[in-house]
């Protein structure tokens, strides 16, 4: 007979289905947020990977969205296109390209502004203390998702779309 879960195993797992939950809202938020600026939810990872990595080559791009480099070449044409991102010289090496992201587009800027707002109101709520705990909590979570990505790119696992 098993004991019963300690405090500290419930709070983890209250943790975790909360976790969960925000990850599913936003994926279908950032699924509405696509089809509102008229673009895919591949192309709105390139640009969330613009707007942290700032501007990259085709090849990183392709290395951090696990896409082929046809594909990626297919997604940048599609935000250049958008007016979302454009292909630049590199200032450092005038032989390289590399994808900029360009600002938002004025009729995408009131909805992402107003999730900014609701985002600066909710930190808010939050002494400094508290925000710089859940900063570091998120920060050090990062690296065992890109270990996971890694190592599951590796083992060649099926597209979701298979998987059902």
């Amino acid at each position: 007979m098993s004991s019963p879960p300690t405090p500290r195993a419930e709070l983890i797992a209250e943790l975790t289905t909360s976790m969960r939950q925000t990850i599913v809202e936003t994926v279908l938020l950032f699924e509405l947020l696509t089809r509102h600026i008229g673009i895919n939810a591949t192309d709105m990872q390139c640009l969330n990977i613009l707007d942290f990595e700032g501007p990259v080559t085709a090849g990183r791009l392709a290395e951090l969205t696990g896409l082929t480099t046809g594909a990626i070449t297919a997604a940048i044409d599609r935000l250049e296109k958008g007016g979302f991102v454009e292909r630049v010289r590199d200032p450092k090496d005038r032989r390289r390209v590399v994808v900029r992201r360009l600002s938002l587009r004025q009729e995408d800027f009131e909805i992402f502004h107003t999730i900014y707002e609701l985002w600066v109101a909710h930190c808010a709520t939050y002494s400094d203390q508290e925000l710089a705990l859940l900063l570091d909590f998120l920060e050090k979570t990062h690296p065992g998702n890109r270990d996971l990505i890694a190592h599951l790119a590796e083992k060649k696992v099926p597209p979701p779309s298979t998987l059902c």
